[in-house]
């Protein structure tokens, strides 16, 4: 078989980032959290054996990889994955040796198979990450860094094959392989070959079509890049009200809100001045002035070991209202509930001139805004829900915040 590999050279460069996945077209996922669960939903949880065994991963949290011992570790499945057509498989790897290595593979060693090895290509020992065909090896580039994590995309789409590793593309080809067949799904060895792998693998998932550009980058980045809005910090007077927000882009996320008040961040509870501690809003009733230059994150997790935390913002409490005379019960919103037109009124409005009003949906996104002109403003908003109203001075400081429901 010819090899149609267009070769490139390329230094892998170890970045840290955390897995997050697409779901669509999805056949197994194992993101090696304490396990070798498939947690798609496919059950295609792998078995164990030999010297196979749970270890830190790439962000260096205990037991969310598995570390393969060059003799006889393996994860796999006693059947292949069915794959008919086109195909992705995406894996995090980091080699403790050049010598050969099955990374994964699906299907028959010998003959009728798909995989990513890390060899050669000859059966010297490698030094390449390798498309794997039958008993054939594709070199795709030669790798110059071992004990470094790297993400390592196979794509199939039409018959047309492309290797990318931490979001280059190193290596295409247009050979005509038998498709998987009469074999089984492995990580970490083949049984027929033989070929263990020495080093730790984590977060591997396969896909039934070839995932896009965008979503390859996309694993590659990972949580560390899921909060689109971060925090905001927050001014409030005395006695009334501040709100923290945070935007992710995260997939099914789950929020926990910390407080620093100067000895590190512990996690709030729904009590107290505190609510929406769970949510993407920490709403925070009756600040005082002991929570001056108090500190607030979110730590934001999903289902699939994705784990992300915001940056800090500040809680500055001040004494005096604007022009030392406005209170909260000055801004009034009628009817609430409303049925997507409302009015919001300000009392006392001389005191107030150059200050605006926002309003927020309930993921933080700003669908709102207006300066202060006139006693009442009346506004429309399409959806329904909850909706945060906020009351800014003129420094964009928050001064007051109410609720409004659209029925």
């Amino acid at each position: 078989m010819k090899n149609t590999f267009l070769f490139a050279a390329f230094i892998l460069f170890c970045l840290p980032a955390f897995s997050q996945i697409p779901t669509s077209g999805l056949m197994a996922y194992y993101p090696f959290c304490g396990s070798a669960n498939d947690v798609s939903g496919n059950g295609h949880t792998l078995k164990l054996s030999g010297g196979a065994s749970l270890c830190p991963d790439r962000n260096g949290n205990a037991n969310s990889a598995y570390h393969f011992n060059w003799i006889d570790g393996i994860l796999y499945n006693d059947t292949m994955l069915s794959i008919t057509g086109d195909f992705t498989y995406s894996v995090w790897m980091s080699a403790d040796t050049i010598e050969d290595g099955i990374v994964l593979y699906n299907g028959s060693a010998a003959v009728n198979g798909i995989g990513i090895s890390f060899h050669d290509g000859t059966g010297s020992p490698g030094s390449k990450i390798t498309l794997q065909v039958g008993g054939i090896g594709y070199p795709v580039v030669i790798t110059s860094s071992r004990h470094q994590w790297h993400h390592i995309v196979l794509r199939s789409s039409s018959g047309n094959y492309k290797v990318t590793i931490d979001t280059v593309l190193v290596g295409t080809s247009t050979i005509v392989p038998n498709p998987p067949a009469g074999g089984k799904f492995e990580i970490g060895k083949d049984f027929v070959n033989g070929k263990p792998f020495y080093g730790e693998i984590d977060d591997v998932s396969i896909y039934n079509r070839a995932l896009t550009d965008a979503e390859v980058k996309g694993l590659f980045l990972g949580c560390g890049y899921e909060v689109t809005t971060q925090p905001s910090p927050a001014t409030a007077n005395k006695g009334n009200n501040a709100t923290f927000s945070v935007i992710t882009a995260m997939s099914s996320p789950s929020f926990q809100w910390q407080q620093d008040a100067g000895t590190g961040f512990l996690n709030l509870s729904n009590s107290g001045p505190y609510s929406g501690v769970n949510t993407n809003s920490l709403l925070i009733t009756g600040v005082t002035t002991s929570m001056n230059n108090y500190h607030y994150r979110c730590v934001i997790n999903n289902n699939f070991c994705c784990t992300d935390t915001t940056q800090s913002a500040k809680l500055t409490v001040t004494t005096t209202s604007v022009n030392n005379i406005f209170n909260e019960n000055d801004i009034n919103i009628y009817p609430n509930p409303a049925n997507g037109v409302f009015t919001i009124a300000i009392k006392n409005l001389k005191n107030i001139s150059g200050c605006k009003i926002i309003i927020n949906n309930i993921v933080g996104q700003g669908i709102y805004e207006t300066s202060i002109i006139n006693e009442n403003t009346e506004v429309k908003i399409d959806g329904k829900g909850i909706f945060m109203l906020r009351l800014l001075d003129q420094q964009n400081r928050t001064i007051a915040i109410k609720k409004i429901s659209i029925n």
